[in-house]
């Protein structure tokens, strides 16, 4: 019902009003955050329908950095969800041209301890190389230009140098799955 209206506004108008798609949003925003698994479900098939369907419709940065954060903080809370939650970031990826996650929503995504499983099966039935390149520009441009040796100041542990090998790895064992 809700797309509906979205997508009847978008032609009756040419474009949803801008109160009308935040209101949306801030329902969503409480969908992704909530512990309902349910609940869940129902937000993120939204934003997926929502960036599909509504083709032209270009969210707003600020807006869109919360949905992408949303999704990705619960991402290795329930491993069932995982996979649905990558298939909404990546119809994001591609329909909202998403040239890098925020530093939070990468830090929740390298966590997922299944997150290249869940990005091998997703890249047997899905085209996720939008997914893939934000995920790699993302760690890319987060890693500090200069880079310590091992045991030198400067090197935390966890830091993001040891965030970016985590990406590395991910990327090539889910290339290496895909093949």
């Amino acid at each position: 019902v809700l797309l509906g209206v979205l997508e009847e506004c978008s032609r009756s108008r040419g474009r949803p009003t801008e109160e009308l798609v935040s209101s949306v949003l801030q329902q969503v925003l409480k969908g992704l955050r909530s512990r309902v698994g349910d609940y869940q479900a129902a937000a993120l098939m939204v934003v997926g329908q929502l960036a599909a369907r509504v083709g032209d419709l270009a969210l707003e940065e600020k807006p869109l950095v919360s949905i992408v954060e949303a999704v990705a903080k619960r991402i290795d809370v329930e491993e069932s969800m995982t996979e649905t939650r990558l298939t909404t970031l990546a119809v994001l990826c591609q329909t909202q041209n998403i040239q890098r996650f925020s530093n939070k929503a990468l830090k929740h995504l390298l966590k997922c301890d299944h997150l290249v499983p869940a990005l091998s099966s997703l890249g047997h039935s899905h085209t996720i190389t939008p997914l893939l390149h934000t995920l790699l520009s993302s760690v890319l441009t987060s890693l500090p230009s200069s880079h310590p040796h091992p045991g030198e100041e400067g090197e935390e542990e966890g830091g993001e140098g040891e965030r970016g090998g985590r990406v590395m790895e991910v990327v090539l064992e889910v290339t290496n799955e895909i093949r």
